[in-house]
């Protein structure tokens, strides 16, 4: 079981898998096939170890004959967070394991996002049943371009806040919706719950408030 978390193991995650792409000349084919099918210009990849054993990774981007070689910082945070996502994405399905992600859908774009998702659905891509544990906020990921469903209720799970700011979870399928019901429209409506309690243009008129509360009491002083 893999705990994937964004913002805090990232630099770790990268390290795991330049590691793999040392691995075996099978890996790094799996690697850079992954690399390139996101559709970010890149070629191949050249990755070495420090003295201390660290590995470096530079990615080569392609534009038309010429090459460019990126130093690692200068890559931009979709790329470098779908890099780090792949070790453990192929470290799980190697395995059969377990791999839960926060925010799935931070710095991928929801059409690959949902490739992801793919991937664990797929039997000849998957087939030690290795599984797939997910937190997102963007609601695309509830059917397919074409209006399916990506999910389905049953695993769909919605977090949501009660008066005393405990949060409560619950199955979509406990609502029973119908066969052709569209989940993403139900759910942005507000069917299963799990949706902000705000209104159009509240947090402006929050703003406003707090903006002219503070010069109130600027000019009491």
């Amino acid at each position: 079981m893999w705990d994937v978390t964004p913002e805090t193991e990232r630099s770790q995650r990268e390290a795991f898998t330049a590691m793999r792409l040392l691995e075996s000349e099978a890996s790094r084919q799996r690697i850079e096939e992954l690399l390139r099918v996101a559709d970010l210009g890149i070629a191949r990849v050249e990755v070495e170890r420090e003295p201390d054993g660290r590995p470096v990774v530079r990615l080569v981007h392609s534009g038309g004959a010429a090459e460019a070689v990126l130093d690692w910082t200068a890559e931009s945070w979709g790329t470098r967070s779908w890099f780090a996502l792949i070790g453990p994405l192929l470290l799980a399905l190697d395995m059969g394991s377990v791999l839960l992600v926060d925010e799935l859908d931070a710095s991928l774009h929801p059409r690959f996002a949902a490739e992801v998702v793919r991937l664990f659905q797929t039997p000849w891509v998957n087939p030690k049943g290795a599984q797939l544990v997910f937190t997102a906020h963007d609601p695309s990921l509830l059917r397919t371009p074409g209006g399916s469903r990506l999910l389905e209720p049953g695993q769909i799970w919605l977090t949501e806040k009660d008066e005393r700011g405990a949060t409560n979870l619950a199955s979509v399928a406990d609502w029973e919706p119908t066969e052709t019901e569209d989940l993403m429209i139900s759910y942005l409506a507000g069917t299963f719950g799990g949706v902000p309690k705000v209104s159009e243009g509240q947090v402006g008129r929050r703003l406003l408030r707090a903006d002219e509360t503070a010069r109130m009491e600027a000019e009491e002083v």
